[in-house]
């Protein structure tokens, strides 16, 4: 049992978490020495204050919320009438051709990827930079790209400790060990770039933080195709840069929704390297407005070149996050779901 003054001990060690990351944040925000590319957390919080009075982002964050809520619940709809139809079918003709078909298409998709669209990605890139030099650009956005490059890890960085340092307030671990035993996840994903190949480093790296078999082989796999925080940094900040770099208007009431907008796009990125951005893509028209944002056009291309040459720290961050996500899991498992199982 846990004594009063047990409890008030825990919950200094929370607070000190949070006031320790907040001065992480902080002290990178004075780093930066930008407030476009990282501004503090006191900048934040004054803005957002100063927006959430106004009609526009009311409006536009309504707006967004329904259009997330509207997606999320047809998905949902779907996923659950699919899945449903092909366990209470399966073993019958169509039951097995249903979930035969749906096998087939994911291993369609797999081989498509890592077959022609993953192998063409550097000459893609390869090819915008070219475009660039064609229009005197490259010195310009080079002169930008590096500062993009050390705020978006930075980022990542301070992502990974606050996650960390989340999961060790509930589960009562160190954050410094938790992060000690991520090194080999963290290192097998910036060389492979894909999350999916980084599943069985990730589940020994779970299984080090004292995650149980059964939560963590849930966990890994499923937070490896729909936990994208570090592509989100890395898109969000590539998008504020691409604003910069053309003299496109940016603020809160548009990245905020947009943001939102990507939490939930990014649940159907695939695990594979370019995912993410790919999957951004349709959405690039919110922050950059209709007639920049057309996939198709220069500035999205900027926009992936610019994601494609640090892709693989935002995976590193993605799968450094899931084993976080999964000692929450654990902890809340066994505080209240298997002891509660126990005691019936």
């Amino acid at each position: 049992m846990s004594t009063p003054a047990d409890k008030k001990i825990k919950t200094w060690q929370r607070a000190g978490a949070v006031v320790l990351a907040l001065s992480v944040w902080q002290a990178a925000s004075w780093a930066v020495g930008s407030a476009l590319l990282l501004p503090g957390p006191v900048t934040v919080l004054g803005r957002l204050c100063a927006l959430a009075v106004t009609s526009a982002f009311r409006r536009a964050v309504a707006f967004s919320f329904c259009r997330i809520a509207g997606g999320f619940a047809l998905a949902l709809v779907l996923a659950f009438v699919l899945g449903l139809c092909m366990s209470t079918l399966r073993g019958k003709t169509i039951g097995d051709t249903l979930y035969n078909g749906m096998k087939d298409f994911s291993g369609i998709i797999d081989q498509v990827l890592h077959s022609v669209i993953i192998p063409l990605l550097p000459l893609y890139v390869c090819g915008t930079f070219i475009d660039m030099t064609k229009s005197g650009k490259t010195y310009a956005i080079l002169g930008i790209l590096w500062k993009v490059f050390l705020v978006v890890i930075i980022m990542h960085l301070v992502c990974i400790f606050l996650q960390f340092c989340v999961a060790g307030a509930v589960s009562h671990k160190s954050p410094f060990k938790m992060i000690r035993n991520q090194i080999p996840g963290y290192t097998t994903a910036l060389g492979t770039q894909s999350s999916a190949a980084t599943i069985p480093v990730n589940l020994q790296c779970a299984a080090a933080d004292g995650v149980s078999e059964q939560i963590r082989n849930f966990v890994v796999p499923l937070c490896a195709n729909i936990h994208m925080a570090g592509s989100m940094i890395t898109i969000t900040a590539c998008a504020t840069a691409v604003c910069l770099m053309n003299q496109l208007p940016i603020s809160l009431a548009t990245v905020v929704p947009f943001i939102m907008t990507l939490g939930v796009a990014m649940v159907a990125s695939p695990g594979a390297p370019g995912g993410s951005i790919m999957t951004a893509l349709p959405f690039l028209y919110m922050i950059f407005g209709a007639e920049a944002g057309d996939p198709n056009g220069p500035i999205c291309a900027i926009m992936v070149a610019l994601y494609i040459t640090q892709d693989s720290f935002g995976t590193a961050c993605n799968v450094s996050g899931d084993n976080a996500i999964g000692v929450i899991v654990e902890t809340i498992y066994q505080k209240f779901i298997n002891k509660s199982s126990a005691s019936v």
